[in-house]
């Protein structure tokens, strides 16, 4: 052994051997496959080159661990998938009924197929893509995958049986002591430990997109381990979406969201005055993780949205460029809601750590600042309809003053190159409605929005229609029809004429003679 591996620092053992509890087996964090009770000792001093004295602490933490033979495990019913700790691979399964053999390639499938079929196999006919992970390696290498298809769209609407298991509809066999560090799960609450238990089995699916799926499932709680706010902003999250599921099964739930949240908005506060590498990740995502909570805890109508009636962000000092059309140095970021303002400030909050953040993780929700926006090359029917609303009201009272024009006209610009970009983008997902225009918005215009100007509430009405499209998330559940009846409370009737698009596209009708009732406005 050389000077430097008898040095070299060793890894705790519980960070190097993974235990998981519900297939009674243990996996090597840093080779990623599962190792036989017998053979712990042999890969710890042949692969990982640690002698017996450093072994010794490992294979007691080991003793500890119910473990199975490797026959077992292989044998054993996959209640999950993925697996926490071992890699999904590309592979294929074959959709002979009742076989349903699984291989990593092409050539091995119509191998399969005429040895085990008879025949020569089709592509797409006879073998379908799938996702694999295998324990072992070697002689014990078998393949598995999900045990049954589960359905993302169910859980993000929030469509899936909320009592199939408990009190709450938790699934208790999910091991989230496998994902998380043995005695960090062990510190937890019982109240806390169902609620993790109902992120890890549900809301994480619910919020998750086909490429942060993983994100939100293994690595974001794990940060979570270190960094408290955002453990607390999960739990808080987690409670909502429980409530979402069955309202009427303990009202109390809400009680405990806010709880968790208020703690999370309390440590946040501290974190974000002093961005370091070690808590960057944390806080990127605590910013997405409120959006959620801002959208799902209650409706903000009378905020109308993008503003906040009262400031609540924390006293710190954002660098941004005064030139920004954020409008960064013209001061008024208080109107802005929490959710929008980390959105919109990621960047300058997190500017020191970004190339850090982008080579992490959570790289995918770091992206979604940089995705660029489309800008119309040609003038279309929508920027001409929205440009001639200030010449058609010139008759109504007060008129509008040139900087009131400027910041609309802006505004009208950067919610037709939204939709532009929206078009492009296809499926609609959170991050994209709130990327392509909030984030773009300067403060005069919030503010105009804020102090019910006309003009603003047009566009405001616009936009409620690249919101309706993601109404199907549970924690955005009928906001857009709710936000553009708002705005209909808000804006004067002489006004409405001016956003019958909005209000055919979000299914509204309301009469327009005098002396409405409210109760004439009514969803189709």
């Amino acid at each position: 052994m050389s000077a430097a591996q008898k040095t070299a620092k060793h890894p705790e053992p519980a960070d190097l051997i993974l235990y998981l509890p519900l297939y009674s087996v243990v996996v090597c964090s840093t080779c990623q496959y599962a190792i036989q009770p017998q053979a712990i000792a042999r890969h710890l001093k042949e692969t990982h080159h640690i002698n017996r004295s450093y072994r010794r602490p490992f294979m007691q933490y080991v003793a500890k661990l119910s473990l199975k033979d490797a026959e077992t495990v292989i044998e054993s019913k996959i209640h999950e998938f993925p697996v926490p700790f071992l890699p999904v691979l590309d592979g294929f399964v074959c959709e002979s009924e009742g076989c349903g053999h699984l291989c990593m390639s092409v050539k091995r499938m119509r191998t399969h197929w005429l040895d085990v079929h008879g025949r020569s196999g089709q592509t797409l006919l006879d073998w379908q893509s799938a996702k694999l992970q295998t324990f072992f390696r070697g002689n014990l290498l078998r393949y598995f995958t999900a045990p049954t298809l589960k359905s993302t769209e169910c859980v993000k609407a929030g469509h899936c049986n909320p009592e199939s298991n408990s009190e709450y509809g938790m699934n208790k066999n999910i091991p989230f002591s496998s994902i998380l560090k043995p005695s960090f799960y062990s510190s937890l609450s019982p109240s806390e430990a169902d609620l993790l238990n109902q992120y890890l089995t549900s809301t994480s699916h619910s919020i998750s997109t086909s490429t942060t799926e993983i994100l939100w499932l293994t690595q974001i709680p794990q940060i979570a381990q270190q960094q408290p706010f955002l453990l607390h902003g999960i739990l808080a999250l987690s409670a909502l979406h429980l409530f979402h599921l069955s309202p009427t099964k303990s009202p109390s739930l809400i009680i405990t969201a806010n709880t968790y949240q208020s703690l999370a908005m309390l440590l946040f506060h501290t974190a974000i005055t002093n961005v370091t590498i070690s808590n960057s990740e944390a806080v990127l995502v605590f910013s997405h993780l409120l959006a959620l909570y801002s959208f799902a805890s209650e409706s903000q109508d009378e905020k109308l949205f993008l503003t906040s009636s009262s400031s609540s962000l924390p006293n710190i000092n954002v660098p941004v460029d005064s030139d920004s059309k954020h409008g960064g140095g013209e001061g008024g970021e208080d109107l802005l809601p929490p959710w929008l303002y980390f959105l919109r400030n990621g960047c300058s909050l997190l500017c020191t750590v970004w190339q850090h953040l982008e080579s992490t993780p959570v790289a995918p929700l770091a992206k979604m600042w940089d995705i660029p926006l489309l800008i119309p090359s040609v003038p279309i029917p929508l920027l001409k309809h929205l440009f001639s609303i200030p010449a058609s009201s010139s008759s109504f009272l007060p008129p509008w003053t040139p900087d009131e024009l400027q910041f609309y006209e802006q505004a009208a610009h950067d919610l037709v190159s939204a939709f532009a970009s929206a078009e492009v983008v296809g499926e609609l997902t959170t991050w994209d409605a709130l990327r392509v225009w909030p984030m773009q918005l300067s403060v005069p215009f919030i503010a105009l929005i804020n102090d019910g100007h006309p003009g603003a509430l047009i566009l405001l009405a616009h936009y409620c229609i690249l919101l309706k499209r993601i109404e199907g998330y549970w924690y955005f559940e009928g906001r857009a029809t709710r936000l553009l009846r708002s705005i209909l409370r808000n804006l004067g009737r002489e006004w409405w004429g001016f956003i019958q698009w909005p209000l055919e596209e979000i299914g509204i009708e309301c009469a327009t003679e005098e002396g409405l009732d409210w109760n004439a406005v009514d969803i189709v």
